[in-house]
């Protein structure tokens, strides 16, 4: 089960798959240290997944359920 702020990383995300940190942090205004600790979460719940390189990738939704 998601919080109200991991929901709305996944739908920043969703929303814009190349968004960094930084834009997430002014979006929520969450610290970045908070976001990171959020997104890994996220990962290993399969709930999103990063593709390609850290500089030049981007990231997908793969779940956006809130079970």
């Amino acid at each position: 089960m998601m919080n109200d702020s991991e929901q709305q990383i996944v739908n920043l995300i969703a929303a814009k798959p190349t968004i960094i940190v930084s834009e997430i942090c002014k979006s929520t205004g969450l610290t970045p240290a908070v976001v990171n600790r959020m997104l890994i979460s996220l990962r290993q719940r399969d709930i999103i997944t990063r593709v390609g390189a850290k500089k030049n990738g981007h990231w997908e939704v793969v779940s956006n359920n809130q079970e």
